[in-house]
C-alpha cells in the first residue's frame, strides 16, 4: 500500500440503498482509471472488499459510506466518472484475479467440454421485471446442449433449475469469480452476475426486458464488442446461436 495521506484522496462509495453486487461493481470502473482512491462500504458489502484488490488505495467498512453522484449522461457508470473526473475512457467495471486464482480457475473447468456460464435468475425485489420466461429458458439451452456444457449458477433461496443445466448453487463470490473467469462466456438476464462477468472480461450475451419505469437498458448497458444485448421479445434468436 502506497504511504499517502488519505485525508487528500478521493473517496468513492454507493448509497445504502444500492448495495448489490451490480452496484458495487460500478466502483471498480472508476478505480480502473483511478486508483489512488478510498472506497467506501457498508458493512453488509464487507463480501465485496477483494474486487477492489490492487485497483484502489484502502477500504473502508463505514454504516455511511460516501455516496459517488451521477453528473451528465450516459449510463450509471459514465455518470459516477464524470463525477470523479474521468472523461472519454471507457466505462467498464473490473475485477483482477491472481495468477494463482486464474491458474486455479482454469483447473476448475478443465474437465468440462466448452462450458457456458447461464445465469436466470435476479434479485427477489427485480424478479417480476428483469426474469425471463422458464419455458423459453428451456428451450434455448436444449438448442445449446449439444454444444456446450451450460454451468448454471444462482442462490438456493432463489434457484430456477432449467433444464439440460449443473447447477452451481451457493458458491462464494471469490470461487464464482474463478468459474466465471476460467468459462469466459455468459448468457444470462440482466442482473448482478452479468456485471461480474463483464469485470472478468467475459463474452456476454444479456437478455433484458423492455424500457418501463423500473428498467431503462441506458442506465446500465455497457458498450463493448463481446457485450451482446437481446431483447426478450428476440429470444427465439438465440436458438440460431
Amino acid at each position: 500500500m502506497k504511504n499517502t495521506n488519505n485525508n487528500k484522496l478521493m473517496k468513492i462509495g454507493t448509497p445504502n440503498d444500492a448495495k448489490g453486487l451490480g452496484d458495487t461493481l460500478l466502483l471498480t470502473g472508476i478505480c480502473r482509471y483511478k486508483r489512488d482512491c478510498i472506497v467506501e462500504l457498508h458493512p453488509s458489502c464487507e463480501k465485496f472488499s477483494f474486487f477492489f484488490n490492487g485497483i484502489c488505495e484502502s477500504i473502508n467498512l463505514t454504516q455511511t459510506p460516501t455516496r459517488t453522484p451521477h453528473v451528465g449522461s450516459g449510463t450509471f457508470l459514465e455518470r459516477k466518472m464524470n463525477a470523479c473526473g474521468i472523461h472519454n475512457k471507457k466505462p467498464l467495471p473490473l475485477v483482477i484475479l491472481s495468477k494463482d486464482e486464474q491458474k486455479e480457475a482454469k483447473q476448475k473447468i478443465k474437465n468440462f467440454k466448452n462450458p457456458l456460464i447461464i445465469s436466470v435468475n435476479c434479485s427477489k425485489k427485480w424478479k417480476h421485471v428483469r426474469e425471463f420466461d422458464v419455458e423459453k429458458w428451456n428451450k434455448i439451452t436444449d438448442s445449446l446442449k449439444d454444444d456446450y456444457t451450460l454451468l448454471q449458477f444462482g442462490i438456493s433461496d432463489n434457484f430456477t433449475k432449467i433444464d439440460h443445466t449443473i447447477p452451481f448453487v451457493d458458491l462464494s463470490l471469490l470461487e464464482m469469480c474463478k468459474y466465471f473467469f476460467g468459462v469466459g462466456k455468459y448468457l444470462g438476464v440482466d442482473t448482478g452476475d452479468r456485471h461480474l462477468a463483464i469485470a472478468l472480461g467475459c463474452e456476454t450475451t444479456i437478455l433484458h426486458p423492455n424500457d418501463h419505469n423500473n428498467y431503462r437498458a441506458s442506465n446500465w448497458h455497457y458498450s463493448k464488442d463481446i457485450i451482446n444485448y437481446v431483447n426478450f421479445n428476440e429470444w427465439e434468436s438465440l436458438l440460431e446461436k
